[in-house]
């Protein structure tokens, strides 16, 4: 039984507008990436933050953004000093308003080793954001690869920054990507066909009879 997620509730939510509640303005015309996890070896910081400075690399315009702590926090501003990317990279810890954060994004990452399911992608893509993701757990059941985002396999620097780079040069495929995924969560992750799957196995009834009756 998937996740189903409360569209409803997650629009009637207000959004701090435009990008005046960010610690410090973005440049003018930015492109924005961003992430949303726990900085914890499962989400693979050490392999975000190198794709991103090679699409820094390509890309003067870009801007990063990082919603989440965790105990490489410290560990992670300081590479980031040290790559002399504290222009480009900003840490906002935890977020309470998460659809702000998707607000200002114009392409949401994950680089996770492993996920049960994936919630923040199932919000992002509620937000209309395209994804850039692993393959890791249930991602791939929770984002239709090449057409809400696309996945790159797990731990593999390379293929998550070219992965940006597609997506960064091509503001089209941004929009009809972002576009798929609304629609996709709005399709297989409404809030009432989770509860409608839970109540056909309680009311099936199979599930719950010991193996030797």
């Amino acid at each position: 039984v998937h996740y189903g997620f409360d569209l409803a509730q997650f629009d009637a939510r207000p959004v701090r507008p435009g990008a005046s509640w960010l610690p410090r303005p973005l440049p003018e015309g930015a492109l924005v990436v961003g992430t949303a996890a726990r900085l914890v070896p499962q989400k693979a910081y050490d392999i975000l933050l190198p794709a991103w400075k090679q699409l820094r690399e390509q890309r003067r315009d870009v801007h990063f953004l990082v919603a989440g702590t965790g105990p490489e926090e410290a560990q992670w501003k300081t590479w980031v000093s040290r790559q002399g990317m504290d222009d480009c990279v900003t840490f906002l810890g935890y977020q309470q308003d998460i659809r702000s954060f998707f607000s200002v994004l114009d392409i949401f990452v994950l680089s996770s080793r492993w996920e049960g399911l994936g919630l923040v992608l199932l919000e992002a893509m509620a937000g209309g954001k395209p994804i850039v993701a692993t393959c890791a757990g249930a991602i791939p059941e929770v984002v239709p690869d090449g057409q809400a985002g696309l996945l790159v396999p797990v731990d593999d620097q390379e293929a998550l920054a070219r992965a940006m780079e597609r997506l960064a040069g091509d503001a089209g495929l941004r929009k009809s990507m972002g576009d798929k995924g609304r629609k996709h969560v709005e399709r297989e992750f409404p809030l009432d066909r989770m509860v409608d799957r839970i109540m056909a196995i309680y009311e099936d009834g199979t599930a719950f009879r010991h193996p030797f009756h």
